[in-house]
């Protein structure tokens, strides 16, 4: 075979022969990638869970506090009311007497 023409065979076949190892980089890549992509989208997915466990406890607090509020507006609206029949009830014994 010419010289020539078996030099550039080489050449071509050391160029595939590269070719074949980028691919094979690449593949493995390729894998790699989306192994950690599947890794990250199941963290994602946790952290959607949390994210959403959070909110609805947010939201239960909100409830809880608003209904504590209502309580203790309850409570010092009888406190108020109990002072009040106190104070009578000590104004009608003086008046009544013993």
């Amino acid at each position: 075979m010419n010289p020539f023409v078996r030099a550039q065979v080489d050449r071509l076949e050391a160029a595939v022969s590269g070719l074949e190892a980028v691919l094979d980089n690449l593949a493995e890549s390729e894998g790699r990638l989306a192994r950690e992509k599947q890794i990250l989208q199941k963290e994602l997915w946790r952290v959607e869970r949390e994210k959403n466990a959070y909110r609805r406890a947010q939201e239960d607090y909100d409830t809880l506090e608003a209904a504590y509020q209502r309580i203790m507006e309850r409570n010092r609206e009888a406190k108020h009311g109990l002072e009040h029949v106190l104070e009578r009830t000590k104004t009608l014994a003086r008046y009544l007497g013993p």
